[in-house]
């Protein structure tokens, strides 16, 4: 049977990742795992207020409540096993964008990213995987997380499969599935998108505060850079974890100022911020 997931609350986008038996009451079956991606109608403020899920089958329910990451190697693991919270949500597009991971702790100039994967339009993605931040840590991360892309950009596509030790061509070889002429162009498009500057930046995290959200929005609306700023909560069930996800901030989502056309220049702000930091 399929499960389904009651909210109770305010509600909104979200989306939930089961693993292990459908069936309410049954066990975990004992080898593999099985996922199941639900898309319910609107996103779960019940989870950051911290009220409970309500999980039901046919007659049958459930009640779970949410249950914090151990640490961010955790959240980082989630994410590296389930690429598709990492998909864009976007209807009016026919084509589907398949996600292939690349590396963990890459070494850039400007520090260590946590996590680099690659999508089927060659498109680099950066992501930062982070637990609940105070202030000033939230300020930092914003500077840091755009440095890391900064610095990303700046490498040719031989330097970061260099970097990355090989493993970019092995996740353009699985998003190619053995086409060779598929790879070449995969190969070319990364390359392309490199020297135009072009990669996406993913700030994943447990909680974000509303100045975070904030600083984000303001970045998608009013510059080039390609921004999210995504939750991830997790709920401990018998049939495995529940995670749910929500994207907070996404240029793809947000309304851009009406008038002349955005310059493709860094925003004066903005540099100051990363030069603070640095």
């Amino acid at each position: 049977g399929v499960a389904s997931a009651l909210w109770h609350g305010p509600l909104s986008l979200a989306a939930l990742l089961f693993w292990g038996s459908w069936d309410i009451g049954a066990q975990p079956p004992s080898t593999g795992h099985k996922e199941l991606l639900l898309t319910m109608a609107s996103p779960t403020q019940c989870a950051m207020d911290g009220m409970p899920v309500l999980i039901r089958r046919n007659s049958t329910s459930a009640c779970v409540s949410s249950s914090a990451f151990l640490n961010e190697a955790e959240l980082e693991r989630l994410l590296t096993e389930c690429r598709e919270l990492l998909q864009q949500d976007d209807r009016s597009q026919n084509e589907v964008i398949n996600i292939e991971f690349v590396a963990s702790q890459i070494y850039l100039e400007a520090g260590r990213l946590d996590l680099l994967f690659v999508d089927s339009n060659g498109l680099p993605i950066a992501v930062e995987a982070k637990l609940a931040l105070n202030d000033e840590a939230r300020r930092i991360v914003v500077a840091q997380a755009i440095d890391y892309l900064s610095a990303l950009t700046e490498l040719t596509v031989d330097e970061l499969n260099n970097a990355v030790e090989q493993k970019l061509e092995g996740a353009l070889m699985r998003l190619a599935k053995g086409d060779d002429e598929l790879f070449d162009h995969l190969w070319d498009c990364v390359a392309t998108n490199l020297r135009a500057g072009k990669a996406r930046l993913v700030v994943a995290l447990d909680d974000a505060p509303a100045s975070l959200e904030r600083i984000f929005r303001f970045l998608a609306k009013n510059s080039s850079l390609d921004v999210q700023l995504m939750t991830l909560q997790r709920y401990k069930t018998d049939l495995g974890d529940v995670i749910v996800p929500q994207m907070r901030v996404s240029p793809a989502t947000e309304r851009r100022p009406v008038g002349p056309p955005r310059t493709t220049e860094t925003p004066k702000q903005l540099l100051a911020v990363v030069d603070a930091y640095n």
